[in-house]
């Protein structure tokens, strides 16, 4: 089979170690040259330019499975070459979150970044019955990685979205302070799904064998699932240090939001909008049909992962 990964840094980085220890065909898309790809991972590297169609649909003939690592107006332009060069399967940047939860496009915090428009022309294309063109989002609730050193920004992650590091989100696990969405619209505690991308990519690979044709629409993936609150109780009991929390309701972050419609506080929009959604349970996963199960891999824990990353972030600055 061949693949193309789309991007070369952070999570395309960990698909490629997991991928490059299989017998397909992987060809990676890169927006500038990495001659250190091809020699450690022994996969060819295109140089592409994203708003060239003629070029992608070139280099996509006869690929069978796109990877897709890429947000925006890119990414949309990749999904449209793929469809005319006939690749049989895409998998969407869109891997945080189930897709019933996700918010519409309008209070979307990624909506500058085309992350809905994605997912919508991808539905529209799938149902083409001319050349239909397949596609597979895993969500895996949420990256463990937000909570680790430097949040997605210290693991090459998230460049292109609003939230890299530490501080963008609800848990500053360096500073130990949090701004924690406890109750959602009914006033249930706010339950979370997290997985590392090492197990994502991990996961995503194994799936392999099962066949990109029987794939559904979305594969389901956890490693870990608590309250928010639970989360900073283990964020704080492995930093050894009391965290400040501030607990917010669902209703006192959307008396927040109220006051944030103007351009200069856009990034506090975008900060509120990712409690609220959030606490509105995009993040939450329930019932048992995990593709991990199926696949019988069990993905690394949430306390034992942020505690191997935090010493070793310990023992750097010694």
């Amino acid at each position: 089979m061949r693949i193309v990964i789309a991007g070369a840094g952070g999570f395309a980085s960990i698909l490629l170690q997991e991928l490059s220890q299989t017998t397909h065909a992987l060809l990676i898309f890169s927006r500038t040259v990495h001659p250190e790809l091809e020699e450690g991972y022994g996969c060819q590297v295109a140089v592409v330019d994203y708003h060239n169609p003629e070029q992608l649909r070139f280099l996509l003939q006869g690929v069978n499975l796109v990877i897709s690592t890429i947000p925006g107006l890119e990414q949309i332009n990749l999904i449209e070459a793929s469809r005319a060069a006939g690749v049989d399967r895409f998998i969407p940047s869109e891997f945080e979150g189930l897709l019933a939860n996700r918010p519409r496009l309008e209070i979307d915090p990624y909506m500058g970044k085309g992350s809905s428009d994605a997912l919508t022309l991808l539905r529209r294309l799938s149902r083409s019955r001319s050349a239909p063109l397949k596609y597979t989002v895993f969500s895996c609730g949420m990256f463990y990685e937000r909570f680790g050193p430097g949040g997605l920004r210290g693991n090459g992650m998230g460049a292109s979205f609003d939230i890299v590091g530490l501080e963008d989100y609800m848990v500053d696990v360096e500073l130990g302070v949090a701004r924690l969405p406890v109750t959602g619209p009914t006033g249930r505690s706010v339950g979370i799904a997290m997985t590392s991308a090492y197990d994502v990519a991990r996961i995503l690979t194994a799936a392999l064998d099962l066949g990109i044709n029987s794939w559904p629409h979305e594969f389901k993936m956890h490693g870990a699932r608590m309250s928010s609150t639970q989360l900073v109780q283990v964020c704080s009991e492995v930093r050894g240090v009391p965290f400040e929390v501030r607990p917010m309701s669902y209703a006192e972050i959307v008396l927040e939001l109220q006051d944030c419609g103007v351009p200069e506080r856009l990034p506090e929009w975008c900060f509120l909008q990712h409690l609220l959604q959030t606490a509105a349970g995009r993040y939450t996963m329930t019932g048992d049909d995990l593709l991990n199960t199926r696949l019988h891999i069990r993905p690394m824990g949430f306390r034992t992962w942020l505690q191997q990353v935090w010493a070793v972030h310990g023992q750097s600055l010694k």
